[in-house]
């Protein structure tokens, strides 16, 4: 105790929360209570800890508990930086996963313009338009600081934009998007992204076959824990023989799959052109 007489108990603080130390005391100048407060004190040997502190002030008293708790955040900052390990690795892996998704992408579509025979070509395009929805979703979680969920409003308009983007020399096709924006899990987005890719390409195609312009809408909504996504379209309509449930096609047959992934529905409504909606639960 000798060694602190003469001194203020300031001159023990450490340096980086000296700052915040003088705050609290301003706040207990004004009778204001201090439920919980950190900084870290010198001792003796030289070595800094924790101390916790809770004050009230009492007129020109001040009544404080305080209590070491530097083994507590020795721990929190062992667990900050596994969490940053551990961030840094899955950015690594979404990197590389995004890249290897370009590279199958490019050969996919080198393939293609070299194939002559129609339906190869067709198939092989369509590959690479479903790699490409899945690349665009690796690309955004690559950006994000959340690896395992994102809105839909920041992925679904960039599938559907891409695709529009590669039917634009054909038909004026005017394509309305009303995405809500809401939280989805990755193992739910990758799914949707590609139904709604097969979706929106099946229209591109056929739809307007033989026409000069038509209208698209693509919207998505949750309400409750129910999403709805509607593709829309004033088109020439899918042809009564065409039944989500029961088609051989592999677009439709993989739309169905991956419908009963996501534990949902998806049904056909035709008049006007065609509307498909995709329900499933959050």
């Amino acid at each position: 105790m000798d060694d602190l007489v003469g001194h203020s108990f300031l001159e023990l603080v450490h340096p980086d929360d000296l700052e915040g130390t003088l705050a609290a005391l301003t706040r207990l100048k004004s009778q204001e209570e201090i439920l919980s407060f950190e900084n870290r004190y010198r001792c003796k040997s030289g070595e800094y800890r924790w101390i916790e502190w809770r004050s009230r002030p009492d007129g020109d008293l001040v009544y404080a508990v305080a209590r070491d708790v530097t083994e507590r955040k020795s721990a929190e900052e062992k667990v900050g930086a596994l969490l940053a390990e551990k961030e840094m690795l899955l950015r690594e892996v979404h990197h590389r996963i995004k890249n290897n998704m370009n590279t199958i992408r490019s050969l996919l579509v080198l393939q293609a313009e070299t194939v002559n025979d129609t339906v190869a070509k067709v198939a092989l395009e369509d590959a690479s338009n479903r790699v490409w929805s899945m690349t665009a979703l690796y690309e955004r979680l690559y950006q994000a600081q959340d690896f395992m969920e994102m809105s839909v409003k920041d992925y679904l308009p960039v599938v559907i934009e891409q695709i529009v983007e590669n039917f634009s020399g054909k038909a004026r096709i005017d394509v309305k998007i009303n995405i809500d924006d809401f939280i989805l899990h990755t193992k739910q987005l990758q799914p949707l992204g590609i139904i709604v890719n097969e979706l929106t390409t099946n229209i591109m195609k056929y739809a307007f076959s033989g026409r000069s312009e038509g209208v698209v809408e693509i919207s998505a909504i949750l309400a409750g824990n129910l999403v709805t996504v509607e593709v829309k379209d004033d088109g020439n309509g899918i042809p009564e023989s065409v039944d989500s449930e029961n088609s051989t096609g592999f677009g439709l047959t993989l739309v169905r799959a991956l419908t009963q992934q996501l534990h949902g529905t998806i049904s056909i409504m035709r008049g006007n052109g065609t509307k498909l909606i995709l329900r499933f639960p959050r």
